[in-house]
């Protein structure tokens, strides 16, 4: 559908686009300035989007077989191994780059035949390894129909092309307290805020510096709900990741406290930090 969607706009963009320029020429070409002046403009961000894909997606400094590649790591329900809850797609970049919470890219996979090549779906940044240069990214994808089914039968990829990032991040490091909230795979657009908070906080030395102005948080609440309890497992290693670089600066107070809550219906997963 999302496909479906995206053609179906493009096609009655441009058959909008083709009445505008019929009827404004009948009135004479001083009538055409501003739809062409718009179509100028529209050009130009196309052909800059079109470098900068081109740019990212082809070279790179890292060792040629891995750049560009993807790892696919699958969660299975607490039912059994058979039905795949979640996957996380793991990329390595060919060049780092800088990545702010709320980011997502327009992934493009060319292992999945002719077709699906040429498609692109969105997906949001859930980790990345580096705050400052980030060499991987990864993803958590929930399958459904489509693009996310073929994902459940593939342990690695050959070649995915980005394109991004695009989002606006929250800048919620303005705020001494954040509270956050999600159901099920709503986890993938919070926990990058948890990890960028985290971060600042607790990352040490100069060329951090510039990294930890302007950081006022001092209290994070996540509260998940559960659709299964296996879900935890999504996140489990980053939670443990964060335990460990807090362990790396003793002078500092972080407290990461994880409860959980299980009855006959739902599991909830709280996560606490007290940054000061």
């Amino acid at each position: 559908m999302y496909e479906f969607f995206l053609k179906v706009h493009f096609i009655l963009a441009f058959i909008a686009l083709v009445a505008l320029l019929n009827h404004l020429g009948r009135s004479g070409l001083d009538k055409l300035i501003f739809p062409i002046a718009a179509l100028s403009i529209w050009g130009m961000n196309a052909l800059v989007r079109l470098l900068i894909v081109l740019y990212r997606n082809t070279g790179g400094w890292q060792q040629r077989g891995s750049a560009g590649s993807a790892k696919i790591t699958h969660f299975f329900d607490s039912a059994g191994e058979n039905v795949v809850s979640a996957m996380r797609v793991k990329l390595y970049l060919r060049r780092p780059q800088k990545i702010r919470p709320g980011q997502y890219y327009y992934l493009s996979f060319s292992d999945m035949g002719l077709r699906k090549r040429f498609q692109s779906h969105p997906y949001t940044i859930a980790w990345w390894d580096d705050s400052m240069r980030a060499t991987s990214l990864s993803f958590l994808v929930q399958p459904h129909n489509g693009v996310s089914s073929d994902l459940i039968r593939r342990n690695s990829l050959r070649s995915v092309r980005i394109d991004g990032p695009y989002g606006k991040d929250l800048e919620l490091e303005k705020y001494e307290t954040v509270i956050l909230v999600a159901k099920g795979i709503g986890i993938a657009g919070i926990i990058p805020y948890v990890r960028h908070l985290a971060y600042r906080k607790l990352s040490t030395g100069k060329a951090h510096e510039a990294y930890r102005r302007g950081l006022i948080t001092r209290k994070i609440d996540v509260y998940w709900m559960l659709e299964d309890n296996a879900q935890e497992d999504w996140i489990s290693d980053w939670i443990i990741d964060l335990r460990e670089k807090d362990s790396q600066k003793a002078s500092e107070n972080f407290m990461l406290l994880i409860a959980e809550i299980t009855d006959s219906c739902t599991a909830y997963s709280n996560f606490h930090l007290l940054l000061s």
